[in-house]
């Protein structure tokens, strides 16, 4: 399922932080796709069809993990 998916199910992503992120094998750490304040406003399209692999809260922040493509 991917970031489109949920929200073209009607799912509504809201938080007091939001933040899409991706594993970076190669620096063996995230690389931030996304941060943005209550709302997930101006989330690159790219991003929306990247497959969602975990979602949970993180001190305030909505952490929204992603599986990066390779291409």
């Amino acid at each position: 399922m991917t970031i489109r998916d949920i929200v073209d199910a009607g799912i509504q992503i809201q938080g007091h932080e939001i933040m899409v992120k991706t594993w970076n094998e190669r620096l063996q750490g995230y690389d931030i796709l996304h941060h943005s304040m209550h709302e997930l406003y101006g989330i690159h399209e790219a991003a929306l069809d990247l497959e969602v692999t975990y979602i949970y809260a993180q001190n305030k922040t909505l952490v929204i993990e992603v599986e990066k493509r390779s291409y």
